[in-house]
């Protein structure tokens, strides 16, 4: 999900920079659209990771909200989570099944 939103900021600096070669004032916008394009993959990468699932300890009568990302190669409709009680050790396998 992550490499399809990113914007590249490479590719976005070197497109302006061959046109600055030869209009030196595009030089400007490629300064500011490679320094915007970097700010926002970095505000990206900070909203992934703070929705990321992680291990975290879900307390009783509580609930927890996380996305996973899987890339498409890997989905598959049906999966496995397994949660894992802190007091016993002893795991429970949940089975999930996306609906379309």
């Amino acid at each position: 999900m992550a490499e399809k939103v990113y914007t590249s900021t490479a590719g976005r600096i070197a497109g302006y920079g061959v046109g600055a070669l030869l209009i030196w004032p595009l030089i400007i916008p490629a300064i500011i659209d490679g320094v915007k394009s970097y700010q926002a993959n970095k505000s990206l990468n900070k909203d992934f990771l703070s929705k990321a699932a992680e291990d975290k300890t879900i307390k009783a009568y509580s609930q927890m909200n996380s996305i996973v990302f899987v890339p498409i190669r890997n989905y598959e409709k049906t999966f496995s989570m397994t949660l894992i009680d802190c007091e016993t050790k002893k795991p429970l396998t949940l089975t999930v099944d996306v609906e379309n």
